[in-house]
């Protein structure tokens, strides 16, 4: 790809020299920062006729990424360091969006482009077979908040990018939607989809057809939507999302887009965190360190990347850019934080700084005890949970407050060294608060709202049961009413009729049987949480599933652990709600999007919903885009064991090829059941907490 790119702006750039009115159009600033690191004479030529306007800058984003996996932020650092990378290199940025292959639009891009100084768009996918619903040609797209800009949808499937085309034909055919809709129609040609650009041969027979065609001309988006701009009120208005194209990618290579989210999250948090050191003790960021994380995680996002469909070994290197970029993030927000948490005084009066006694692992001087400092990295007020690798008696925060302790089992079988303790305190918005620990055997709480049995979690609000045959979750009530209206239930898909992508296949509903066979366990029965493991197996897949009730809780938090060894087979977790006339909603990048309950596979951010009047129930997700919805019950997928990049190819499979999803992932899902409505439920911030946990020093 990085030579692809430097071979294609070579041959444009020869094409410039060779027609004088030729026009090259090209997207994404990654390539033009490629050119500048490693053929700066090619990048001097191409800044030359940016200046003339006979190359034209569009996109506005790092790569063509994905426009539903990514978070709201994400997409924001795309549009945000391209327009940068542009404004300092050419002296202007981009004003056409510009996602020719992304495989659908999430709804608030209008709102986006936007707010990033753009004023038009390009796209292609989903095609005019796959949702004939949306405008052709030139429209209005808006977002929900208002936000328009005008829109073009290229009405070729990705063969019109090839050399091979017929030219002459397709301007016949524009010319004629032309006529139809009253605006003017850009004809896109030259081979794009893997570089090279317009041809000789192609741009020979452009020029014989020119001057018999006065109707027809050479021209940028830019130019395009110039022309048309008087049209605006005439055209035609979309608001919201651009669906369905390659249902399959968003739950395909689940270990990519888990490190993804987990990239995301950490880059995120670390940000916040700078911000507080700097406020605090004026600590100097590594913003450079953190642009480089920011662009790992962007180049990863392109489309055919961050939705699972390249080759294994492509899949491969994403992990190591993602983990290259938390690692990034991870090291620098504990950089920071140590200097706050440094900086805190919790000496002892009139002691020097040293334990008094042998115990490596708690080093407080009695009666002091020893200091834990907590961040929140919220923007409000929350109870947040840390591990202290020991056994804790009891602790109080700054106040003198008591704080909930429990014992719980450690990741680790070490002699007598075998327990930890969960801490678990309010620490307030953007800060931190101090917890005071002492050593020793926690003392129980007789007052614990908390009670579980072989089949039971409850905590005096929220009450989950089992079923003892099958493992399946048959009952959640909270506050006295019930959640679902038929048990809960872990389901294998066939989906060998599909490939990686899953062209022209929208909804995954081939039952082939449920995972059952459950083996109970109690795990805790503390003050702060109870929990309880349910392992269910077919044989092949096992799904070992952790709920876990906190003692002021009102939903259910499950770690999973599912081994799955599944071909051509989706697993999804099917949750019945018990509510009337339930509305699909689910969080998209910077919104909310309602949707009709068709049972088609939507993409997802944080949380998918069921909503009525009175009721409903949420599912959030540590890591996972992919859901459907229909007859009330909500499925959110798990594993997809897709063939990597089966392009069409059922009648050529053979078992050389690498399995997707196959053996070990953990992630982290929450039931979360509401009264009134969607709105009123705290999803978001719900999902803030689920997905970024605080930071303890």
């Amino acid at each position: 790809g990085y030579h692809e790119v430097k071979a294609t702006f070579l041959s444009a750039l020869d094409r410039l020299d060779e027609y004088d009115g030729f026009l090259f159009t090209c997207a994404c600033a990654q390539y033009y920062a490629w050119l500048e690191q490693d053929a700066q004479p090619l990048f001097q030529r191409v800044k030359k006729e940016v200046a003339r306007g006979r190359i034209c800058l569009v996109g506005g984003m790092w790569i063509q990424p994905d426009l539903n996996i990514p978070s709201g932020e994400s997409l924001v650092r795309q549009l945000l360091v391209s327009q940068r990378y542009f404004l300092s290199r050419f002296g202007h940025i981009a004003i056409t969006g510009y996602n020719v292959d992304s495989f659908g639009q999430s709804g608030m891009l209008a709102m986006l482009y936007k707010k990033a100084g753009m004023k038009n768009y390009v796209w292609m996918r989903p095609g005019d077979s796959e949702n004939p619903d949306i405008p052709q040609g030139a429209f209005r797209l808006k977002s929900v908040d208002g936000s328009e800009v005008l829109s073009f949808r290229i009405p070729y499937d990705m063969g019109a990018y090839t050399c091979k085309e017929n030219i002459a034909g397709k301007i016949d055919f524009l010319r004629e939607r032309a006529k139809q809709t009253g605006a003017a129609q850009m004809v896109f040609y030259g081979v794009g989809n893997h570089g090279g650009g317009p041809t000789k041969k192609l741009l020979n027979e452009i020029e014989s057809l020119l001057p018999k065609q006065d109707d027809v001309c050479y021209g940028t988006p830019d130019a395009y939507f110039d022309a048309i701009a008087p049209l605006r009120d005439r055209l035609p208005a979309w608001e919201g999302e651009m669906q369905h194209h390659a249902s399959g990618c968003y739950s395909t290579f689940s270990l990519g887009k888990l490190a993804g989210r987990r990239a995301e999250n950490a880059l995120v948090r670390t940000e916040k965190a700078q911000v507080l050191a700097d406020r605090l003790l004026a600590v100097r960021a590594d913003t450079e360190a953190l642009g480089r994380a920011w662009e790992d995680v962007l180049f990863n996002q392109f489309h055919d990347i961050q939705c699972g469909c390249c080759i294994y070994p492509a899949l491969e290197d994403s992990l190591k850019r993602f983990g290259e970029a938390e690692t990034i993030a991870d090291r620098e927000e504990n950089r920071v934080l140590q200097r706050v948490s440094f900086s805190i005084n919790t000496a002892v009066p009139n002691e020097a700084h040293a334990p008094d006694k042998e115990n490596w692992l708690i080093w407080g001087r009695a009666p002091y005890g020893t200091p834990l400092v907590m961040f929140n990295p919220h923007p409000f007020d929350c109870m947040l949970k840390a591990t202290v690798h020991a056994t804790i008696a009891a602790a109080e925060n700054e106040t003198g407050d008591a704080v909930f302790l429990q014992k719980i089992r450690a990741e680790r079988t070490n002699v007598h060294d075998k327990y930890d303790t969960l801490v678990y305190t309010r620490v307030p918005a953007m800060g931190y608060t101090t917890v005071m620990l002492h050593e020793g055997e926690p003392a129980p709480e007789e007052a614990s709202p908390l009670r579980v049995t072989q089949t039971t979690l409850e905590n005096g609000r929220l009450r989950a049961q089992f079923d003892e045959a099958t493992g399946s979750l048959a009952s959640l009530a909270l506050d006295g009413r019930e959640s679902l209206s038929a048990p809960a239930r872990l389901l294998l898909m066939d989906i060998a009729h599909v490939d990686t992508w899953a062209h022209n296949v929208f909804a995954f509903d081939r039952e082939i049987g449920a995972i059952e066979r459950p083996a109970f366990t109690i795990l805790e029965n503390g003050p702060v949480r109870a929990s309880l493991r349910v392992v269910r197996t077919n044989g092949r897949t096992t799904v070992s599933e952790i709920y876990r009730l906190y003692r002021d809780g009102d939903q259910l938090e499950v770690d999973v652990r599912l081994d799955f060894h599944e071909h051509y087979a989706m697993l999804k977790l099917e949750v019945p709600v018990a509510c009337a006339s339930p509305a699909e909603i689910a969080e998209i990048p910077l919104g909310v999007q309602a949707r009709k309950m068709t049972g088609n596979e939507e993409p997802c951010q944080r949380w998918c919903a069921l909503s009525g009047s009175e009721n409903g129930l949420a599912i959030l997700n540590t890591g996972k885009f992919s859901y459907s919805a229909k007859n009330g019950a909500l499925r959110l997928t798990l594993a997809n064991g897709s063939q990597s990049a089966d392009h069409n190819g059922r009648d050529e499979r053979d078992d050389t090829v690498e399995f997707l999803d196959q053996g070990v992932q953990r992630f982290t899902y929450a039931l979360c059941p509401f009264a009134g409505g969607w709105a009123d439920a705290g999803l978001n911030r719900r999902a803030e907490i689920l997905n970024q946990p605080g930071f303890t020093v």
